[in-house]
C-alpha cells in the first residue's frame, strides 16, 4: 500500500484534494505521478483513508495501479 499526500492542481506526483459533489457528498481527485487525475466517486475511502477497489489510473497509456492510501483524509 502506498500513501498519497494532499496536493493540488500544481503538484507533482501522485497526490489527491479534497473536492465536493453536487449534493455536498466528499470526495477526492487523484493524480498518478505522470499527471492524470480521476475522481474517487466509484470508490470507498476509510476513516484511515485507506481506498477500495485499488486505484487505477483513467489514462489507457499509463500503466499506474496500486493500493494506496489518502494521507491526511479525515472522515466526515
Amino acid at each position: 500500500m502506498i500513501a498519497i499526500p494532499r496536493g493540488d492542481e500544481n503538484g507533482a506526483g501522485a497526490r489527491w484534494k479534497l473536492v465536493y459533489e453536487l449534493g455536498g457528498r466528499r470526495n477526492a481527485k487523484v493524480w498518478c505521478p505522470r499527471g492524470h487525475y480521476g475522481y474517487l466517486d466509484d470508490h470507498e475511502i476509510a476513516a484511515d483513508g485507506t481506498v477500495t477497489p485499488s486505484l487505477v489510473c483513467p489514462d489507457d497509456h499509463c500503466d499506474w495501479h496500486v493500493n494506496g492510501r489518502l494521507v491526511g483524509w479525515e472522515p466526515q
